[in-house]
């Protein structure tokens, strides 16, 4: 890169770090100061890509069953304001902080309710099996990979994947509500699942 290329870079990276301090993202912010930057949108990288995650099978005998307990709206409450702030969006677009409004807007009292049972219409299974694509897909998107070795003109690349709000919503509002069951099933053999320290 040239001179003028590695001002302008810089000057779009203190723009960004600037805004996200702005909306209290700090550690954002601060990474925003280091960032490589995304890899051009072109080939050669929807190639490195597919080469970081082939094409998936799918097959249907490995689907497990509904589980047999509803999640409740307080625990769809806090799952949702566990999400850190800033959160990617997926390919809906998306964002916790816009469930996260919704819910806390006092004019409109229905939304956890519904909320909860989108959630649960999800976790037990009742989705029609064409909307999986977009609640299990992911936006990916290919970020330099710093001080990676060069291959032919450019660096590797290190794909980032966001998945989707809702489906990771319903994973968390799971998640925490099945953590001490999990918990005790672990205990003892693992520090990593519901089991702090």
């Amino acid at each position: 890169t040239t001179s003028t290329d590695a001002e302008r870079i810089g000057a779009i990276k203190v723009e960004q770090c600037i805004a996200r301090a702005r909306d209290g993202e700090y550690s954002r912010a601060l990474s925003s100061l280091t960032s490589e930057g995304l890899d051009p949108i072109d080939e050669t990288t929807a190639a490195q890509l597919r080469a970081k995650h082939p094409h998936p099978i799918r097959d249907p005998t490995h689907i497990p069953g509904p589980p047999s307990t509803d999640v409740t709206t307080e625990v769809v409450y806090e799952s949702l304001l566990s999400f850190p702030r800033g959160s990617a969006c997926g390919t809906m677009g998306l964002r916790a902080e816009h469930a996260r409004a919704a819910i806390q807007n006092t004019t409109v009292p229905h939304v956890l309710k519904v909320t909860t049972a989108l959630v649960n219409h999800l976790q037990g299974g009742r989705a029609p099996a064409a909307v999986a694509p977009f609640f299990a897909g992911a936006r990916l998107s290919a970020f330099a990979k710093p001080g990676a070795a060069v291959t032919t003109t450019r660096a590797d690349v290190r794909p980032i994947a966001a998945g989707e709000f809702l489906r990771r919503l319903v994973s968390k509002c799971l998640c925490n509500t099945h953590k001490e069951r999990a918990a005790h099933h672990f205990a003892g053999l693992q520090f990593g699942v519901a089991t702090p320290n």
